[in-house]
């Protein structure tokens, strides 16, 4: 009775074991095969059916700007981290909140930039060959306005906020001083054209856009053996200046033979 008594637990046992097996070798080959990356994901089920490999959202460089302003008017620009997304566009589309975005400006597997444009506040999600991302990351429409710095020197001594702020555009981007120094005080923001120059000018909210072929390895003239030291009062997680590349952009701060820090927050 006993002998039997085991024989039959053993046996229950090994079902179980087998159950288990079965069940971590189907989850793994769905992990790997990235057929299913989200039970709520929006277009894991049609994924599956169709035999396409969902596109993954992981994180973006934003969160939140404005939707309107800077190059055609079409707002701040952001940048869509993930895998999956294909290695063209072709008919493949961004939306925010249920409205595509304005302008594409670089697509890969696992990155894309956009310009919002006039989108409102909502979930970010990417379609691919009819299939979506998941959608568990948002963007926020909030208000501030968007200045550029390009590749072309300026020479020129620096002018009031008010008129340098009035002056630029994505087409019209300001400018730094071309001296090469490896001293700090050779690039006083007053009299030199720095990044600091810019930044004390411009508000919280606002996002400074540097363009491609940007390099700037000096000093911003404060201390601080930085290209750009912020310190702007009030700053918060809501309230915030946002420095960023177009996408796409190749852009230099800092350098081995300049400034020890790119950006260095001394708020």
């Amino acid at each position: 009775m006993r002998a039997s008594y085991i024989g039959r637990l053993r046996f229950s046992l090994y079902i179980a074991i087998a159950i288990a097996l079965l069940a971590f070798i189907a989850r793994a080959h769905a992990i790997l095969g990235g057929e299913n990356h989200s039970a709520s994901a929006p277009g894991s089920s049609k994924a599956i059916a169709q035999g396409v490999t969902q596109p993954l959202i992981l994180y973006t460089d934003i969160t939140s700007g404005p939707n309107s302003g800077g190059e055609g008017n079409n707002g701040t620009y952001l940048t869509v981290f993930g895998t999956h997304f294909g290695s063209t566009q072709g008919t493949s589309k961004v939306t925010i909140n249920g409205k595509a975005v304005a302008k594409y400006l670089l697509w890969s597997d696992n990155k894309i930039g956009v310009q919002v444009g006039p989108v409102s506040s909502g979930p970010i999600l990417i379609t691919v060959g009819g299939v979506s991302s998941n959608s568990d990351l948002t963007f926020k429409v909030r208000s501030g306005h968007l200045y550029y710095i390009g590749a072309t020197a300026d020479n020129s001594a620096p002018q009031n906020c008010s008129t340098m702020i009035a002056a630029n555009s994505y087409s019209n981007p300001w400018g730094f001083t071309s001296i090469m120094s490896r001293e700090q005080s050779s690039y006083p923001f007053a009299k030199v054209r720095t990044p600091y120059t810019y930044y004390r000018c411009i508000s919280l909210g606002d996002t400074l856009v540097f363009l491609n072929g940007v390099s700037y390895p000096y000093f911003d003239g404060r201390g601080w053996g930085a290209s750009l030291t912020p310190d702007k009062k009030g700053a918060s997680a809501s309230s915030f200046v946002t420095f960023m590349a177009r996408p796409g952009a190749s852009v230099q701060l800092g350098g081995i033979n300049g400034a020890m820090y790119p950006v260095r927050d001394i708020s």
